[in-house]
């Protein structure tokens, strides 16, 4: 058994389908630790095709780990009285992109009320934030302005 993998988005054209959603649960076979690092749309996808109560017990049996995402990465592109272009690496997010308000906008997948409410509980508890941290677009800063990584 091999010891981890880690799953992103793959496909940049199916909005509603952004990972592979049979790799995963091959990789789940094979690996002792899978993790998926999640935004909305994976969130969703998972929920619609596995279902919140076999997330819930993949979860609890430390089959899966679920790192959602509040924020986006994006370069900003300025340019100086000069015409020089300068690019830079940074992070964006807003109140739409949290996991609460991600799980809410899930609550149709999840059953009635009080069931949505006792599974997006259990899975804000359950699930990995990873919140926006300086040193990711610092670390991206200096690699681009490092001439030999270039």
């Amino acid at each position: 058994m091999f010891e981890s993998i880690l799953f992103c988005k793959q496909n940049e054209a199916d909005a509603d389908n952004p990972i592979d959603i049979g790799m995963l649960l091959e990789c789940m076979l094979f690996y002792k630790h899978t993790h998926v690092v999640a935004n909305g749309a994976i969130l969703k996808q998972l929920l619609r095709v596995i279902g919140p109560k076999d997330i819930i017990a993949l979860l609890e049996e430390h089959h899966l780990r679920i790192v959602f995402t509040e924020f986006l990465t994006a370069i900003y592109t300025s340019t100086s009285k000069s015409g020089a272009q300068l690019h830079t690496p940074t992070i964006l997010s807003t109140a739409r992109h949290t996991l609460q308000e991600q799980l809410r906008a899930c609550g149709a997948l999840t059953g009635t009320e009080s069931e949505h409410k006792k599974i997006a509980s259990w899975l804000e508890s359950s699930v990995v934030v990873a919140g926006n941290h300086p040193m990711l677009t610092g670390g991206a800063n200096q690699s681009l302005l490092d001439q030999d990584y270039l």
